[in-house]
């Protein structure tokens, strides 16, 4: 019975294994250490294959990352000859190489075959590269501010400019029309003027008896007058923005 068990686990193991081919895509010569493409010819899927990634499946061969290009599915492998004391662990399938035009070498051994980065050299230009960033992250925040002086300065001659044309409607009001304007506009003064409000509001009602008659006499134009001249002896520039 134990016979036919081990016969069983033997025979389903053997007809599980297959032949995977590494078809090198470089026709130059290689060495221990060089990168090779191989194309992998098998029945098995990407995701299966996954399982040798990183993994040494010869005497010669270190794979790294299975990724599959259009049908075709690509391995990367590391020539790194396997060292005298190295043991190579039993594989589920059997690895064949093709086409690869290796150069050996008289080293052997290699217990681990690890890839490290190596050093990078600081440059002329790293120091003017990083120079560059230093100084636009020094000047960065001097530039907030002149855009922020410039947009505040651009406000205030804005600012001024309104205040200005207000004060010679002000300055010159004696018609109708002129203290029309300046009823129509009353809400925007006291974002440019500082005045008192109750003369301003004594001017505002004795233009009201009077704007929406279609004529006004020259007695109710001076009362009209003298309001808006003791309203107008009130008002101050405000400093604004």
């Amino acid at each position: 019975m134990k016979f036919i068990l081990l016969f069983f686990i033997f025979f389903t193991s053997v007809v599980k294994a297959e032949t995977i081919q590494l078809i090198s895509t470089t026709p130059n010569e290689v060495k221990r250490g060089d990168i090779v493409v191989f194309q992998v010819k098998t029945s098995h899927s990407l995701d299966e294959l996954k399982k040798y990634e990183n993994k040494r499946v010869g005497e010669l061969i270190y794979l790294l990352e299975f990724k599959k290009e259009k049908e075709n599915i690509l391995v990367e492998g590391i020539i790194a000859e396997r060292g005298i004391k190295e043991k190579l662990k039993p594989l589920d399938d059997e690895f064949k190489l093709y086409n690869l035009n290796f150069i050996p070498t008289e080293k052997k051994g290699i217990k681990d075959f690890i890839v490290f980065e190596g050093p990078k050299l600081i440059t002329k230009d790293f120091y003017i590269y990083y120079g560059i960033i230093l100084i636009l992250i020094l000047c960065y925040p001097l530039f907030l501010v002149v855009k922020r002086l410039q947009k505040k300065k651009k406000e205030r001659t804005k600012y001024l400019n309104i205040q200005k044309d207000f004060k010679n409607i002000i300055n010159n009001a004696q018609d109708r029309k002129t203290f029309e304007v300046i009823f129509s506009k009353r809400k925007e003064f006291e974002n440019f003027f500082i005045y008192n409000k109750n003369k301003f509001e004594d001017f505002i009602k004795v233009l009201n008896q009077y704007q929406f008659k279609k004529e006004i006499n020259e007695d109710e134009l001076k009362v009209i007058q003298a309001k808006f001249t003791e309203f107008k002896k009130t008002i101050e520039d405000k400093n604004g923005i």
